[in-house]
């Protein structure tokens, strides 16, 4: 990727996100991007927002308040500032999720950095992760699966009309290839990103209308956690956070991240309809029964 060696790191970012979001030029030809960067970062244009479909300015603006400077657009002050503040800059990131991988990384390569740091020392962009990691296949959240929704594009493109070129280089990433066809999928009824989300399932349950212009898992994720709906059929919500205190992240991710091998139950009869007692088994067959268990078929 070009830029100069004074190039900031939230130019580099910025420089980053414009390529897959704009064009992929961008990435190596300067003048388009201070062009690109001046249209869509530091100018106000409402008009950019599906271009620019992974901020999320509203979302953005009610983590951040009131304290960007009257100068700055909320996408650069996101770039500028959100990143070192780890905020998110769309629903469908869970920064505790990313950071977490981020630091499973570094301890695996022996790199010894302060949380939500890269190799360089840097905070990390969560544009960064999904963009910069191998095959594009970084999740933005603990149920969002790439590899899922690849293969699910890949089955229905007779029927869709368009795929992910898995050898393009300039090809559009799964999150961002979601956000914008969801739509398409859930009209034919194929829609499938998670193996623990059933988007149908959801959508009957938060009674969503079938004109809805949000995505399933952005209207989850966007909605504060002791008010999400149940996604799916065997994992209740209400019922896992009563039980277990689990008040300040989304029940299901900590379900699938932790609860499941501490024997969590994902609903009041899940020990009776598998016919086990949590405390007769060992920690991992047990993570993988009552991931079996909530695994959607």
């Amino acid at each position: 990727m070009s830029g100069t060696n004074h190039e900031s790191s939230a130019d580099c970012d910025i420089r980053l996100f414009l390529s897959y979001l704009i064009d992929m030029d961008i990435s190596t030809n300067d003048n388009y991007f201070q062009e690109a960067k001046l249209e869509y970062i530091d100018t106000y244009n409402g008009g950019h927002i599906r271009e620019l479909i992974l901020f999320d300015e509203d979302y953005y603006l009610s983590q951040r308040g009131s304290r960007i400077h009257n100068e700055m657009t909320p996408i650069r002050d996101y770039f500028e500032n959100g990143v070192k503040l780890r905020l998110s800059p769309h629903p469908i990131f869970d920064m505790g999720y990313i950071d977490s991988v981020i630091r499973s990384r570094n301890a695996n390569s022996n790199i010894q950095l302060a949380p939500a740091r890269g190799i360089s020392g840097s905070p990390v962009n969560p544009f960064s992760f999904i963009f910069s990691d191998e095959g594009g296949l970084a999740s933005p959240n603990m149920l969002f699966s790439p590899i899922l929704y690849e293969k699910c594009v890949q089955e229905h493109q007779d029927l869709l009309g368009f795929q992910i070129a898995r050898n393009d280089v300039g090809r559009v990433n799964p999150v961002v290839h979601y956000l914008k066809n969801w739509s398409t999928f859930s009209e034919k009824g194929v829609l499938r990103m998670s193996e623990y989300f059933d988007p149908d399932f959801y959508s009957m349950s938060a009674q969503r209308s079938s004109e809805s212009i949000v995505d399933p898992m952005t209207h989850y994720f966007r909605s504060a956690t002791r008010d999400r709906h149940d996604c799916n059929p065997k994992f209740h919500g209400g019922y896992y956070r009563h039980t277990y205190n689990i008040q300040k992240f989304d029940a299901l991710s900590h379900f699938v991240r932790f609860g499941a091998k501490k024997g969590f139950a994902p609903n009041p009869y899940a020990f009776d309809e598998l016919g086990i007692a949590p405390s007769n088994l060992p920690e991992d067959v047990m993570d993988e029964l009552l991931l079996s268990y909530v695994r959607l078929k």
